[in-house]
């Protein structure tokens, strides 16, 4: 999860990371572009697997912000654009503060968390 700097709207609140989609730019393209810019990491887009998404009316746009679940990536995971981040649990996300147009969002990631343990079970038996 990263937090939302001061000079942001939501200020200090929790987020997943990404961004905007540019001009032409198709949504995998723009998550790759953002997780670089955002956490310093390097991701393929055959290590995104789309998970869900979610629709949010704000006062003056309306947003739609689909949620990828990213299997693999290469380097370290910082905030370069001066937010702190943080690897979290569904309980820990749960707890956090997020902007309107995250929270429909962790039941997405909590089913997602929720297989991956069934799976890693079912092999290890």
């Amino acid at each position: 999860m990263a937090r939302r700097t001061q000079r942001q709207k939501f200020a200090g609140m929790w987020e997943f990371p990404g961004g905007k989609v540019e001009p032409k730019e198709r949504p995998e393209a723009a998550l790759i572009r953002e997780l670089q810019e955002e956490l310093g990491i390097e991701v393929d887009e055959a290590d995104l697997r789309p998970l869900s998404f979610a629709s949010h009316p704000y006062d003056n746009f309306h947003l739609l912000m689909p949620l990828y679940e990213c299997t693999r990536w290469r380097g370290e995971v910082s905030g370069k654009e001066g937010q702190e981040v943080e690897w979290c649990s569904v309980a820990e996300i749960r707890r956090r503060d997020l902007p309107p147009a995250d929270l429909p969002l962790v039941d997405a990631v909590e089913r997602a968390a929720h297989l991956h343990a069934q799976t890693a079970l079912s092999i290890a038996t």
